[in-house]
């Protein structure tokens, strides 16, 4: 998912590759191996996968950062941006960081339509803003603070300072009525503290993270949601998403509902205001799709028509032994022949 430059990488990319590093070890001790054994991905492990992602989701999302309205597109930008309506001096990228560049790229090389709310809370830990904002900020999503007594602190006060600051930059409290335990969200909370705040920072970490997510959730949506209308789904391992359009090639039936991505949890968990504000996907995009659609057309009909022509060549090839064997008598009467032959000319006794 990240671009590929000449210049160093930013800070959440150590994060992106520890997270990355993280997900396969954690995996490996859930299901034995990772990737699972002979690259096997069934439906029942996506759907695994899914619900982890999904708590993940819920977890971190700021439900506050929306997709920017199509009339304030800017003149020199084809693309959207990230924007919190409540608050117009808010910047979802930074100098380090082109976060909508790296998720927008992404969602067009792929044909997603993007999620609803793309970026998650991120927390600010600065060494004065506690004292001066006060504990009841603590509500605020991405807020900062700085413990007021020194003596209180661990022996390690930035660890604890990262740590308490992710964890209230998070919807813990919206996940706490959940009876079901998910392993991957549980990992996930130790995963963040252990990350030294002097190598990455906690906000930095987070938006790295994130960018893992993202690309997990986009790629799960296409191959994880059930098709609408299904009757049994339980303990089935193959896919029941089937792409049906242009099924049966005749007549005109209805045009089934493919739209995966929006039964996605990340389209449910989302109001239908911020639905319809999720940016289209470009006309160039789906002029590629169309041309990709006809070129898989013409690929088919080239593999049909040298089909044709191998079958034609073979029948051609028999056509042309049973004219051979018609035209020239077998060994067998070739040899009446000279018996026949040879007895006329009282060669044979």
């Amino acid at each position: 998912m990240w671009p590929v430059s000449s210049a160093a990488p930013p800070p959440a990319r150590l994060a992106f590759d520890r997270f990355q590093k993280f997900l396969v070890k954690h995996y490996a001790s859930r299901f034995g191996s990772w990737p699972p054994g002979e690259g096997r991905f069934t439906r029942t492990l996506y759907l695994h996968l899914q619900r982890d992602f999904a708590t993940l989701y819920s977890y971190l999302v700021d439900q506050d950062a929306v997709w920017s309205p199509a009339h304030d597109l800017p003149a020199t930008s084809p693309r959207r941006t990230i924007v919190k309506p409540s608050n117009p001096n808010w910047r979802a990228d930074d100098e380090t960081l082109r976060m909508t560049d790296i998720i927008s790229s992404f969602d067009e090389r792929e044909n997603h339509p993007p999620i609803p709310h793309p970026f998650p809370l991120v927390p600010l830990v600065s060494p004065t803003s506690r004292t001066s904002t006060g504990l009841s900020d603590k509500r605020q999503k991405g807020f900062s603070f700085t413990p007021s007594n020194p003596r209180n602190r661990s022996s390690n006060p930035a660890a604890a300072e990262a740590a308490l600051a992710l964890t209230e930059s998070t919807n813990i409290e919206a996940l706490r009525s959940s009876s079901t335990p998910n392993p991957l969200l549980e990992a996930f909370q130790l995963h963040e503290k252990s990350t030294p705040a002097h190598e990455v920072s906690p906000h930095d970490a987070r938006k790295g993270r994130w960018i893992m997510i993202y690309g997990v959730l986009q790629t799960l949506a296409a191959v994880a949601v059930d098709a609408p209308g299904l009757l049994w789904t339980d303990a089935v391992e193959y896919w029941i998403n089937p792409r049906l359009r242009d099924t049966p090639p005749w007549g005109k039936p209805a045009v089934p509902d493919e739209r995966s991505h929006f039964r996605s949890h990340c389209w449910v968990l989302a109001g239908p205001k911020e639905v319809a504000a999720v940016p289209v996907l470009p006309s160039g995009m789906l002029q590629a799709r169309r041309i990709r659609s006809r070129s898989r057309r013409a690929l088919r009909a080239l593999h049909r028509a040298a089909a044709r022509d191998k079958e034609e060549q073979a029948e051609s090839g028999d056509e042309g032994d049973d004219e051979m064997e018609e035209s020239s008598p077998s060994p067998v009467a070739k040899g009446r022949d000279w018996e026949e032959e040879a007895a006329g000319r009282g060669e044979l006794m």
